[in-house]
């Protein structure tokens, strides 16, 4: 029989022993490329827990933005800001832009822009394109600025969409994937099998050849908790014949379908015009818009080596929108623009797993063409969640401010905005820190933005710096990756992001009053 003592004894100089190791042991070991770390009191019970970020005016003003808008009833009334008399107005929450010594006129073509589309001066649609990282897919932090820009300036639709869309998290619009689409990123393995360097604006393209292999499952599932409703079993703008034609190439059809999204804003949900980016180097090609399964437009295009847009207008309410290529020979497609005839329209450009630094590659006058077909009168940066850790920052400074210049030469009457890198956490012990140097990160994104004649937002800051993400976490703002942001949470970032630039905005319209 087993004495009750000894298994109290065990336990107790089993306890002994490890509170022995913990005291002596060190914290870590590095045995070649691996490092082993060990508990130890230091870095478990007598680790100082640090010092979070205090959030509590963010996350007030979220509270109070989300009130109004529930007793707005998402109405497109003119805000205050609309109405208000022209006089300095208080300074963002979050912290305004900043500007190289000098620079601080740099937004001022795109205000000019706006105040046209305001007063009716400009009558078409202007694109803000909002490229990032995993931080914006599913149309995070993009769509509840395209919202708030819209309301105010005009304009309608979700922008510029892929023609293949895996994961079908979006916010603004659901889609209907035809398998045969090949799609080949901007940057990875997949970049370097593609047919050519002809990038879209939406870092990828879409390509399709009738001698094509059986397309890659290259889209993962989201790591992010999105709510996504199940997408309608609708396929009725997709044509899917394939036929052989003795003496020809092989024909072809293939296509995509968008269908409105019960998520969206009012403003998403209506579509005036589609604009279809492609190109088709090898042979002529049809192409058709459906809407609401009634044909819109159709158009026959000869080959040619640089890129070709379709533009087609539409008139009743938007349920669903199909595109469809026939053809013969390799074609490439950029995406579909679904907006207004006039006013803003923003574009979401998610990039996962990409740091910003690959934009280099799509040649500078296909480039100059896709920002053209557009009409882009802004460019946003926002990059950060990709990039390791490191001790200095250097390198990623070089290289980021090589892309900026890159826009900066192909088009440089397009202002940029530079977007810093989010607050990114580890666990160190019990406690999640941010990660080592994430604010040197922040600063060398700086460094290149001004280098390049860029504006720069501080979302670093913002959030409340060193050690904001366990916070955020905690208010159910981010999610427990503690790197990306919740769906509520971006939407925070979005207001954020809209207050800093309408501030930029007023005192633009300070400075063009006539002095007394």
């Amino acid at each position: 029989m087993i004495q009750p003592i000894r298994p109290f004894l065990l336990l107790l100089i089993t306890g002994a022993i490890f509170a022995l190791l913990m005291t002596f042991m060190p914290e870590q070991v590095s045995i070649a490329a691996w490092e082993i770390r060990f508990p130890t009191w230091h870095n478990t019970v007598l680790k100082e827990k640090p010092q979070y970020a205090d959030i509590k005016a963010i996350t007030k003003r979220l509270e109070e933005t989300e009130a109004a808008e529930a007793q707005a009833a998402d109405s497109l009334k003119p805000t205050a800001q609309d109405s208000m008399a022209q006089q300095t107005p208080p300074p963002p929450q979050a912290g305004r832009f900043e500007y190289a010594a000098g620079q601080d006129t740099l937004l001022y073509p795109f205000f000019r822009t706006l105040d046209a589309l305001k007063d009716g001066q400009l009558r078409q649609s202007i694109h803000i394109v909002h490229f990032g990282d995993s931080q914006l897919e599913g149309d995070r932090i993009t769509a509840e600025l395209r919202h708030r820009l819209q309301s105010r300036f005009g304009g309608c639709g979700p922008g510029l969409q892929g023609i293949s869309n895996h994961l079908n998290a979006k916010i603004s619009v659901y889609q209907t994937n035809d398998k045969r689409w090949q799609w080949y990123p901007l940057f990875g393995k997949r970049s370097k099998q593609a047919p050519s360097k002809y990038f879209g604006l939406l870092g990828n393209m879409y390509a399709f050849a009738p001698s094509s292999p059986a397309p890659l499952d290259a889209e993962k599932d989201m790591s992010d908790s999105l709510d996504s409703p199940a997408l309608p079993d609708t396929t009725s703008g997709i044509a899917r014949e394939t036929e052989n034609i003795p003496g020809q190439s092989m024909h072809f059809q293939i296509g995509t379908v968008y269908h409105r999204s019960k998520q969206a804003h009012a403003k998403d949900r209506e579509v005036q015009r589609v604009k279809v980016l492609f190109r088709s180097p090898e042979s002529s090609l049809r192409v058709k818009v459906l809407h609401n399964g009634q044909v819109a437009c159709q158009e026959s295009f000869q080959a040619a080596p640089s890129l070709q847009m379709l533009v087609c207008d539409i008139d009743s309410e938007f349920q669903n929108i199909s595109i469809q290529f026939e053809g013969s020979g390799a074609l490439e497609v950029y995406g579909s623009s679904l907006e207004c005839r006039s006013g803003v329209v923003v574009d979401n450009v998610p990039m996962r797993g990409s740091s910003g630094l690959e934009f280099t590659k799509i040649p500078p006058a296909h480039l100059r063409a896709q920002l053209r077909a557009l009409n882009v009168r802004l460019l946003i940066f926002q990059f950060g969640v990709n990039v390791g850790e490191a001790e200095d920052y250097g390198f990623y400074e070089e290289l980021f401010y090589k892309q900026l210049k890159y826009f900066r030469e192909v088009a440089p009457d397009v202002p940029i905005l530079v977007i810093s890198t989010s607050d990114r956490s580890k666990k160190e012990g019990t406690h999640y820190v941010s990660l080592k140097n994430i604010d040197k990160l922040r600063d060398a994104q700086r460094r290149a933005a001004f280098r390049a004649g860029c504006a720069f937002w501080d979302l670093f800051q913002a959030m409340g710096g060193l050690h904001s993400m366990p916070a955020w976490v905690e208010e159910k703002l981010a999610n427990k990756d503690y790197t990306h942001f919740s769906l509520r949470g971006a939407r925070l970032v979005s207001e954020m992001l809209y207050e800093a630039l309408m501030y930029e905005y007023e005192l633009y319209k300070m400075a063009q009053k006539p002095r007394p």
